[in-house]
């Protein structure tokens, strides 16, 4: 069987998924992919190939576990069970960080400390390394999962190798619980007067029964701690806020959140400002918080 006919056979309904298996295996691209397409399949490549596909199509294990990664913002991040898939929704934080920043730049305002709450595979932080690098003097990625930092360094380490982010700014990834770790407990997030924080938090939200009762069948691949925030979902954003007012820094911060938990957290917090940013998925929203002046 060549390739050609074996992208044809209809046992394989999703050919895109059956296309970046073929990728992955033979590291090929598509376009030569498509080169190769009179080759023969060997027989062993064969069964990598239809092993891997039946995960998807049979056991509903991510196409982004299968294959190790995941393309996300023009860049490529590992991914495995120990941390969740990054969703297009995030990319709309990342925009609204990009534009905050854009305005801070236009302003000639100086250079900000970055962290990262609930990093998980390090995607939201390396993100703005990446873009706006030259703008951050300091980037802090903590998460309470040895497991997920471990998958964050990786990606970290293969950005400096690729030359995808500014090898001069600090960066640290470390073990923490939220906004308390031994590197910001210690004092090592350098302020200097009027240097602002922005804290990127894309923590669990999802109330714990929503989350037992959903019928996506891939998600029970996908760490349940990274999802579930109590009863209402906002149990960790709670524990966040009184460690960030406790701390003293000037921060701003911005999150992601169902629509609906927008107005409780609001009631909860009349010392904070929320600031919906317009995004294009009505049951979640990319919140910017501030303390009142």
């Amino acid at each position: 069987m060549t390739f050609f006919q074996l992208i044809g056979d209809p046992h394989y309904k999703h050919k895109f998924v059956l296309q970046k298996i073929i990728g992955h295996l033979t590291g090929w691209t598509r376009e030569e992919l498509i080169v190769h397409y009179d080759d023969e399949v060997s027989v062993e490549l064969g069964d990598q190939i239809n092993g891997k596909y039946r995960l998807y199509s049979e056991d509903h294990e991510p196409l982004e576990y299968i294959l190790g990664y995941v393309e996300y913002g023009g860049l490529r991040f590992s991914v495995n069970k120990n941390t969740i898939i990054p969703r297009p929704e995030t990319e709309y934080m990342i925009e609204a960080v990009r534009e905050y920043l854009q305005g801070k730049m236009k302003n000639e305002e100086g250079k900000i400390i970055l962290v990262d709450v609930g990093t998980g595979s390090g995607v939201l932080g390396l993100s703005l390394l990446h873009s706006h690098g030259s703008q951050i003097e300091q980037a802090f990625l903590i998460d309470i999962s040895e497991d997920a930092l471990a998958v964050a360094k990786k990606n970290y380490n293969y950005c400096i190798v690729h030359n995808q982010i500014d090898k001069s700014v600090d960066v640290m990834i470390e073990k923490g619980n939220l906004f308390s770790s031994p590197a910001l407990d210690s004092g090592l997030l350098r302020t200097s007067q009027g240097q602002e924080v922005i804290i990127l938090a894309n923590l669990p939200y999802i109330p714990d029964e929503t989350f037992d009762t959903n019928p996506d069948l891939s998600i029970k691949y996908e760490p349940r701690v990274a999802f579930v925030g109590g009863d209402d979902g906002l149990e960790l954003y709670r524990i966040m806020f009184a460690q960030i007012r406790e701390s003293g820094y000037q921060t701003t911060m911005f999150l992601e959140m169902m629509t609906w938990q927008v107005d409780i957290l609001r009631q909860e917090f009349d010392w904070l400002v929320f600031e919906e940013i317009k995004t294009f998925h009505f049951q979640i929203k990319i919140v910017k918080v501030m303390f009142k002046n």
